[in-house]
């Protein structure tokens, strides 16, 4: 073969490769967000903290990796090679979690489990989730199982269930998917606070 036509085919592959360099789509990463600025509708007032544990929260395997689940039945779930998450989702869903309690209780005495300072909180509660996504009929939906403890480890309000059902909207974007999401992790928070209100604040253990 002549020495043009090696030189043809070597330009040939390279132009195809950086062709294909191009077409890479872009990668896009989100988070969980807070709650805003609750205000008046903060369910206790300032002065009466309570000093909160959050943990273990605990998400199904299947939403242990990096790239954002939408679910097309209940047995077939998609993942998404460029719409990701920043962090390990679990990680962002618990820290959301305690800010959003830190909010809607007026307190700044939350700690995520597991903590040293065990003994100087007033309740622990635990978290199991067991569906966190959105469907391609536009619904989030989050499912999860909460219990709240007293430092003796005891179950004051047995195990609750929350289902919780948004709409995102069947043409919806990952960053709406995200947002809403966002929205029903704040739709928890607000259930497990409305529990937490209602029990005593604790005096602090002298040990």
């Amino acid at each position: 073969m002549p020495i043009y036509m090696y030189k043809f085919l070597l330009l040939l592959i390279i132009t195809t490769l950086l062709a294909g360099c191009g077409n890479t789509p872009v990668a896009h990463f989100y988070m969980l967000t807070a709650l805003g600025d609750t205000g008046t509708d903060s369910i206790l007032a300032s002065d009466e903290q309570k000093r909160i544990g959050i943990g273990p929260v605990r998400l199904p395997k299947y939403l242990d990796r990096p790239h954002i689940v939408t679910r097309s039945t209940d047995a077939e779930i998609h993942l998404s090679d460029t719409y990701r998450w920043a962090e390990p989702l679990q990680d962002n869903f618990t820290r959301v979690l305690a800010e959003n309690l830190s909010r809607l209780l007026g307190t700044d005495q939350i700690s995520i489990e597991p903590s040293a300072n065990r003994s100087l909180v007033d309740y622990r509660i635990t978290v199991d989730v067991s569906q966190f996504d959105a469907g391609t009929d536009g619904d989030v939906i989050l499912i999860a199982y909460w219990s709240i403890y007293d430092r003796d480890s005891r179950n004051l309000a047995g195990t609750n269930k929350s289902e919780i059902i948004l709409t995102a909207g069947q043409s919806a974007s990952h960053a709406e998917i995200v947002r809403v999401l966002s929205a029903a992790l704040g739709r928890l928070s607000r259930e497990i606070s409305v529990s937490i209100s209602k029990l005593p604040a604790v005096a602090a253990n002298p040990d």
